[in-house]
Parts: structure tokens; sequence; C-alpha cells
């Protein structure tokens, strides 16, 4: 029938899942998956970016702005720093 509010109704649902519980398991696990990688990858670089995120930091509660310049400098700085480590 017809709906008074939304009119005839749609032949599919756009919110009605269109695939087995099966496969939602799958898509589920896959999801998990993912975040479960990038955030542990995530976690790993601000590890072992730490004393570079502090120094920038105290630097910008100092001077409240850095120039992209500056940060790019600082970056590569402390790139070239772990590569001689």
């Amino acid at each position: 029938g017809q709906d008074p509010f939304l009119g005839n109704p749609p032949a599919v649902i756009p919110w009605e899942r269109q695939y087995s519980e099966e496969t939602a398991r799958a898509i589920d696990e896959e999801v998990k998956m993912l975040v479960t990688q990038n955030y542990e990858r995530a976690k790993k670089l601000l590890q072992e970016n730490r004393e570079l995120l502090e120094s920038l930091a105290r630097e910008l509660k100092e001077k409240e702005t850095l120039e992209g310049s500056e940060l790019r400098q600082r970056v590569e700085q402390a790139r070239q720093a772990s590569r001689s480590k």
C-alpha cells in the first residue's frame, strides 16, 4: 500500500540489507581488521614521533603559530636524525 507520508514504497528500501548474514559477518570482520591495523599503525607512528610532536607542541604553545615551511623543516630534520640512529 501507499504510506500517507512517503507515498509509494520504493522497490528496495535503501537501509534494508541486500546480502546474507554470512556476508554481513565477513564485512564486519574485515572492517574490524582494518580498524585494528590502522589503530596500531597510528599508535606506532605517534610513539615513534613522540619527541618531535612534543617539541612542536611546546613551540606552538610559545609562538602560537608555525609556518608550513617551519613544520616541514622540523619533520625533515627529525627524519634525518632517525635515519642516522
